[in-house]
Parts: structure tokens; sequence; C-alpha cells
């Protein structure tokens, strides 16, 4: 049984040592698994030797009695190994453990490493934020010096502005009965009816001369190759999309029945002023009484009259019929 102890003893030994090397998870398993079974034949062993001890020990109890403390001895020392034993296996576990821990502290240790160079880059950021921010606000401070600047100059064109309402007030008595004359002449003007004529074979002339046609503003409208006119003073584009003949205005397209009505008052305003300074440019040819421009007055320090160096006030001036797009 000695034999077998030992034995036992060094394939634990062995095993323990190959445990406490770096192996994988399966290898450490199985020799987890041999050394339980090599624990569990030392105590067997341990065991069966006790009770040969016992035995022997009974045995020596009828030989001499002198011998029972050696005996008792004798067991302690078997029960003590028996917890050594036991002992080693809770040691071993516990450095397992250890070994566990320390490989989670190093992750962690690295974790919060990398943390730090976030965190100092974030401050970093931040600094440069700071800058930013007070750039941003010597800038702010900049514009608001600027601003009551602005403040006071506005006040300023208001008061002007202000002057120049009175000044037109004055004028304004002045050239209605002048406006009066100009109107009437343009609604004694012959309206000249023309029907447009499409090409054949053009479907978008074909289309286009339907809503001229049907349009109730004599705006004069000329073509000047695919899907090219002239309408009035405008030079438009005109092509079909989904079966519907439309406008491009801007970046984007509009329908014909909505550019007619929104553009060809634009377009009978401008015919009308021009005709309206050819008007006055006959008139002040004829002959005119010469004014001379007050402060504030449109061409202040400036005659207009007969042989004077501008146009009549007039020209400036847009019809009844323009003064929604028209501004003094």
């Amino acid at each position: 049984m000695n034999k077998d102890i030992v034995q036992v003893t060094q394939e634990k030994e062995e095993i323990e040592s190959k445990m406490l090397q770096e192996v994988n998870d399966a290898e450490l398993q199985n020799l987890q698994s041999e050394h339980s079974a090599l624990i569990k034949d030392y105590e067997e062993i341990i065991k069966e030797k006790i009770d040969i001890f016992t035995q022997m020990i009974n045995n020596l109890k009828k030989i001499s009695d002198g011998n029972i403390q050696y005996i008792q001895n004798e067991e302690t020392i078997a029960e003590k190994k028996l917890s050594i034993e036991v002992w080693d296996r809770d040691i071993y576990q516990k450095k397992r453990v250890d070994m566990d821990v320390q490989v989670e502290t190093q992750n962690m240790l690295t974790y919060i490493e990398m943390e730090d160079k976030k965190i100092q880059q974030r401050e970093q950021r931040i600094a440069e934020l700071n800058e930013e921010y007070e750039g941003a606000k010597l800038e702010y401070e900049e514009f608001q010096g600027d601003f009551e600047s602005r403040d006071q100059r506005i006040i300023e064109l208001e008061n002007q502005l202000a002057n120049i309402e009175d000044d037109r007030a004055r004028i304004q008595a002045e050239e209605d009965e002048r406006r009066r004359l100009e109107e009437e002449a343009l609604r004694n003007r012959p309206r000249v009816q023309t029907k447009y004529t499409p090409i054949k074979g053009d479907k978008v002339d074909e289309k286009m001369a339907v809503y001229i046609n049907n349009f109730d503003m004599d705006v004069p409208i000329q073509r000047l190759g695919d899907g090219q006119y002239m309408f009035g003073s405008r030079k438009i584009f005109a092509k079909i999309m989904n079966d519907k003949l439309v406008i491009r205005v801007g970046g984007g397209y509009m329908l014909i029945d909505e550019f007619l009505p929104t553009y060809g008052q634009q377009e009978l305003d401008k015919i009308n002023a021009q005709a309206m300074r050819a008007n006055a440019n006959s008139f002040a040819a004829a002959g005119s009484p010469t004014r001379v421009g007050g402060r504030g007055s449109p061409g202040a320090g400036a005659q207009w009259g007969k042989g004077a160096g501008r146009a009549s006030p007039t020209a400036n001036r847009a019809s009844p019929t323009a003064k929604n797009s028209t501004k003094y």
C-alpha cells in the first residue's frame, strides 16, 4: 500500500505540475478529472491503510498496551495527510481563481487606458471649442457695434424718407392732371386683336396657340424657334410635360395657364409704361412749363421741361395698371 501511495502521489504531483503550466480549458478539465480520480484513489488507499492500521492497532493492543500512543499518532498522521491533500486541492483551485482575476484586472487596466486617451482627446476638443467661442464672442461684439451704428443710420434714412414723402406729396398734385391725360390717351388707344397661327406638326406651338388665342390680354408673342418664344419683352422656353404645356421659370417649370395671368399683366404694364414714356416725350417735345426741383424731389437741382437733359417725371412712373408691380 505504501508503494501504491508513493506511485499515486507521484502521478498526482505530475498532474499538478501540468496544471500549473499554461494549458487550454479542455486540457485543464481533463487534468482536473485525473487529479480528482487520483485523490479519490489516494483517499481509498489511505482509508484502506487506516483500516489495516486499525486492525494492526487492535492486534498490537493485544500484544502490547505500550504501543497505544504510537498507534494513535499514526492515526493522527494519516488524518493530517488526508487533510493536507484536501488543503492542497483547495489551494490549487484558489490559484486558478487568482489567475482569472489577474487576467480580468489586466483587461480592465487596458480599458481604462483607452478611456483615458479618449478623455484627453475630448479635453483637447473642448479647449479648441473654447478658443472658437472666444473668437465668435469677439465677432459678436463687433457685429453688435455695427448693428448700433446701422440703427442710427436707419433712423437718419427714415427721416430722409419722411422728407422725400413730403416732397412727393407736393409733386403728386401737379402730376395728377398729367397722368389723367395720359390715362385717357391709353384708354382711347385702339387695341389690336391678334390671333396666333401655330405651325402645323409642332405640338408645343399648337398648344401655345390654344392658350394665347383664349387669353384675354393682348400680349404680343413671337416664335423664335423650337419651344422658344418672345412673350412681350420676355424670352421664354416652353415644352410638354405629362401632356401639359409648361414654361420654364427660374430653376423649375410653371403651367401655361398659371404663367399667362402671372406674367401677362407685367408685360402689359411694360408696354403701357413705354407708351406713357413715348407720350410724355411727345408732350415735352411740344413744350411744357419749366420746373425747378426742390429739396428731396426727383432731380433736385435740375430742371425738366422742353430741352431739359432728362425725361419727364412720368417717364419713371408706371401706369395705373402697373401699380402692384412698380414702386416709386
